[in-house]
């Protein structure tokens, strides 16, 4: 089982009040390992990691993210075998 993501710049462009960007490789690092989550609680934990690293400073971009997941046949079905 596998899952695809699509998300808006404004999730990685985030910035706190230092004006540090959220950035892909922090985005990446929490989505590891999260193929099993119900994927509505996946959105949540993107949105609250958003909004804890934002820290309250004003954002200049909307927070949108697609999450897909997909089971992928088995090979047996694929092969008839």
């Amino acid at each position: 089982m596998s899952f695809s993501r699509a998300f808006s710049d404004g999730v990685t462009e985030a910035a706190d009040p230092q004006e540090h960007m959220f950035g892909v490789p922090r985005l990446s690092e929490l989505l590891v390992g999260q193929h099993d989550v119900p994927l509505d609680q996946l959105q949540k934990r993107v949105v609250d990691s958003v909004e804890n690293f934002a820290r309250g400073a004003s954002q200049a971009d909307d927070i949108t993210l697609l999450f897909i997941r997909y089971r992928a046949a088995s090979h047996t079905a694929e092969t008839g075998a």
